[in-house]
Formats: structure tokens, sequence, C-alpha cells
């Protein structure tokens, strides 16, 4: 096995775009020192907490070298399996914690506005269900923070623009705005709703970045409900460990569906596992659950899973190529819509990769391990935990009853310039959720 095989999914973006060896990409990653700098008010909110955590799960498997600066630790809102603190758990993700932004600091991601001395230093903020990124020395304040999942995207979208400027595609951070309960209004997006409805029962199909990324956000929502249907047939490999947000080195080996199971079952779901590929003759029934979501990579399987009966798919899918990768579609597909994947053949990249230099370099000892880095697609974490809050959010407003929009495309290098279809009808089907407050917490089960 190749030794660039750990990194290899997220240093392609680097080495497939420039030519560069998988030497010299591993080295531009490793050779950053990502700082998140707690403040006051995020080590004590919803959305700050999910933030500083998903900045730290997202870069350290992306840069390796994190460090969490905060002058206090504080318990968390929401526990994560192994840590009831924010200092545990930044420990357990694999940052060092410090009270003050360490000497060779070379990247800054800040929770509130400050005049950074540093190169490139980007800000997150919030509001309600909108939320984005900003330059650091922007003075705009967060506004109401009680919401976990805008916490995440913001996050995700900070290590985003730090991994931009690593690949030399942004000199510096820009200010982008989103509302992920609307995402496809620009600055006319309704506040949203601070109580909302939990699905009791979801079927999660792809265990990979994205689907760990869906049950990232939820496991930070304050509420859970019954059960979960988790569907993988593929074992966590070594390449999976820097792109799947749940994924450490002793899930190496193990099935896909039991590194998700022993994480959110900790988190008070009951899971269901299949350990094998959705099949064409899956048909639903009244005890399984309602939604199913999806996070594949070809459309074969996509039309099995539509065709299975359920009342609500959501589909979420990203590109593989070292360009496309950050590019996203999230489609919502009620029981009996039409399938609009493209069906056409993907190039034929592995081919073509093959025969670069980076890949010659390796093939020439290792002719297995060049072809596994070439046939694999470029895959991120960040992308994983921004998809899984754009979808999660969708599933929200189904289990709401509120309209959404069929299809949504966007960049995550600008994720306000979305495109989106009209929105269709109202849920005429509802689907069972567990009513929960975001401002308190408090959630009814029964």
């Amino acid at each position: 096995m190749t030794r660039h095989l750990k990194l290899s999914r997220v240093a392609k973006a680097i080495t497939d775009s420039e030519g560069t060896r998988f030497e010299e990409a591993e080295r531009r990653l490793t050779q950053v020192r990502l700082a998140i700098v707690a403040s006051d008010r995020s080590r004590a909110s919803a959305a700050g907490q999910a933030a500083l955590l998903t900045a730290v799960a997202t870069g350290v498997k992306v840069f390796m070298h994190v460090v969490l600066v905060s002058t206090m630790d504080i318990a968390l809102r929401r526990p994560i399996p192994g840590a009831t603190t924010l200092a545990s758990a930044a420990i357990i993700l694999g940052a060092e914690l410090s009270p003050e932004i360490p000497a060779g600091t070379s990247h800054v991601i800040t929770m509130e506005p400050n005049q950074s001395h540093y190169a490139f230093a980007v800000c997150c903020w919030w509001d309600r269900w909108r939320c984005g990124v900003r330059p650091s020395w922007d003075t705009a304040q967060s506004g109401e923070d009680w919401n976990p999942i805008v916490g995440t995207f913001s996050a995700a979208i900070a290590v985003r623009e730090v991994f931009a400027n690593v690949l030399g595609r942004r000199l510096h951070a820009r200010s982008t705005t989103i509302s992920l309960w609307e995402p496809w209004s620009e600055d006319n997006a309704a506040p949203g709703p601070d109580t909302i409805y939990v699905p009791r029962r979801i079927w999660i199909v792809g265990l990979g970045h994205l689907g760990q990324g869906f049950l990232w956000n939820l496991g930070m929502l304050p509420a859970y409900g019954e059960m979960l249907v988790l569907q993988d047939y593929q074992f966590a490999g070594v390449e999976n460990e820097a792109t799947g947000l749940l994924t450490k080195t002793s899930s190496i080996g193990l099935r896909k569906t039991r590194v998700a199971a022993q994480w959110i079952e900790k988190l008070g779901w009951k899971t269901e596992l299949v350990e094998r590929k959705f099949a064409n003759t899956t048909a639903i029934s009244d005890d399984d659950p309602p939604i199913v979501v999806a996070g594949l990579d070809k459309p074969e399987p996509r039309l099995d899973i539509l065709k299975a009966g359920f009342s609500y798919m959501v589909d979420c899918g990203v590109g593989h190529g070292p360009i496309d990768f950050e590019s996203c579609q999230i489609r919502v597909l009620p029981r009996g819509a039409q399938s609009s994947w493209n069906h056409s053949p993907p190039p034929p990249r592995t081919s073509c990769l093959m025969d670069k230099e980076p890949y010659r370099v390796i093939a020439a000892s290792d002719q297995c391990g060049a072809f596994q880095l070439a046939d694999a697609s470029v895959a991120v974490p960040f992308v994983g935990a921004a998809v899984g809050a754009l979808s999660l959010a969708q599933v929200l407003r189904i289990a709401s009853m509120n309209a959404t929009s069929p299809l949504l495309q966007l960049e995550l290098s600008a994720p306000e310039l979305n495109s989106v279809s009209p929105l269709g009808p109202e849920p005429s089907t509802n689907i069972g959720g567990v009513r929960t407050a975001l401002k308190t917490g408090e959630f009814i089960q029964g």
C-alpha cells in the first residue's frame, strides 16, 4: 500500500490540478499551522460550540496541526462521544490547546471580529438560520446563536477558505451569507423558526464523507428521534480517515455502518444496520422510515432508492475532481417524482491521471497503489460538514411541513450564488417528528 494513501483524497485537489507530486502536496497541507480562536460567547452557545468543534474536526483532518485557543474550559451543551467539555472534545478530535495564539501560526479562524495581524484570518458568523464567513477585521457581530447547524456550516466554510488559500485560489477571506432554512433567498430570507421537528425515523444510504457529514450535523441538534437505518456495504480504509468526520484510526477495517452507529448511538439514536447495496428489488413497508437521505456517487443506485417508495428522498451529490469537488447538488424528491440525474458516463479520469508524473513516480515502485490513488475522487471533510448542514435543514423543513426546492445547486466557494428550482408544494404527508425548541434545547419525545 502506498504511503500516500492516508491524505490522498485531500492532497489530490493539489496534485490533480497542478501536476504536483504527492510529497509536495502533503508538505503544503501539513505546513499549515491553524489556530481556532474561541470567544466567551462562542464557548457558551450552541452555534459557537458546533462551530468550534467542526473547525477543529475538519481542520485536523485536512492540515493535521490545529490549536484551539481558549482561556477557559466549559461544558458542552451537546456532549460528543467521549467528551463532555470543549477542551476534552478538542483533544479527542486531535487538536492541541493554548490560552493564546501560538508563535508560528499561519492561519486563524475566529468566532468574533478582531484585528488579526496574521496574513490569513477568517471570522465565522451566524444569526438564527443565516450564517457565513467574513474577513476577521469586519466588525459586524453575530446575532442569535441557538442554532447549532449554522455553526457547523460557517466553520466548514471557514476551513474551506483556509484550504483555498493553501491551493492559491484565495489570497484573502471573503464575505459570504446564506440562509440554511431558505438557501434560495438572498437578502430577503425569512428569519426561520426557533421550533422545529426532527424526524423520528430516517434511512441513510451511503456513509462516506457526505453521510458522515449529515450524521455529524444531526448529532449537533439538541433532540434525537427513535431509529436510524444505516446502509453501506463498504469497510473504512486508510484513505477514509482524512475525509470522514466520524472515521478515526481505530475505525480502519470496520464496516462504515459500525463506525457511524458507534457515534450516533451514543447521542440517543437507535440504529438498524444494512450492510449490502441498496437493491432494485427493495420495497418500503409501513414500518420503515418514511424519509431517506442518500450520499452516493452513481445515478443507478439513486434510481433504485427513488423507486423504493419512500415518502421523501433527499439526495446529496458533489463533484469528484480537483476543481468541482466542492460543487454540490441537493435534490428533494417526493414519492413518484421523476429522476433528473445525469446518466452520461464519467470521463476516463483514471487512465489519464496514470500518465501524469505524480502517478508515474509512485507506479515505478507500487503500480497497484498508484492506480488506487488515481481511481479515487477528491474528498474533503469540510464539504461533508457543509453539505450535511444544508441537507439536514431541508430534512427539517419536510418534517416541519414546509415546502422545499426540488433542486439546489451551489459552490461552497460562493454559497450565496446558488441555483434553485421553484419551490414544490407543501408536504402532504406528515413523516412524524420530535418537536424541538432550539432556543432552550427542550424537546418532546413522546
